[in-house]
């Protein structure tokens, strides 16, 4: 999956290609359903494809993040418990929890409140489990190996 980001002046986008064309009902779901810390895509055709542009103004990826400094306790926690919420919020409105995107590129924390936000992704080709999986391995690589309460917890 190749991810582009578009910044001007007053906003941010990441793009990603569409996999999957949703049904109408799936569109309509996403188009008027707003969650808490959920980011949900505006499907704009170019270049005769369809490509999915999130709106990630004022946040940044949580591998940008980790990569200026290492994963904190309380960032696991908060990332932990949002994967959660994010997965029954999604079921909520009766769409797949596999689409629920858990690349380190596509989880986002909005700069001021540190409130976490995870981008749906119709037509994600890996299972949630998978997804959670390659994402722990990934945080292991980040964890602040020197506070036993993240390596613990990421084990």
């Amino acid at each position: 999956m190749q991810v582009r980001y578009i910044r001007k002046l007053m906003t941010s986008h990441m793009i990603l290609e569409q996999g999957e064309r949703l049904s109408t009902w799936e569109e309509r779901m996403i188009a008027h359903t707003s969650l808490e810390h959920m980011l949900f895509a505006e499907c704009i055709a170019e270049d005769g494809r369809n490509s999915l542009w999130y709106d990630i103004t004022g946040k940044q990826s949580i591998d940008v993040m980790l990569d200026a400094g290492g994963l904190q306790y309380e960032l696991l926690c908060k990332l932990l418990a949002g994967i959660y919420q994010a997965v029954e919020q999604i079921e909520s409105i009766l769409l797949q929890a596999d689409g629920l995107l858990l690349l380190p590129e596509s989880i986002f924390v909005f700069y001021w409140t540190e409130d976490i936000y995870f981008c749906y992704y119709p037509g994600n080709d890996k299972g949630l489990p998978e997804a959670f999986e390659e994402l722990m391995q990934y945080l292991l690589t980040k964890a602040d190996h020197g506070d036993e309460r993240v390596v613990e917890l990421v084990y």
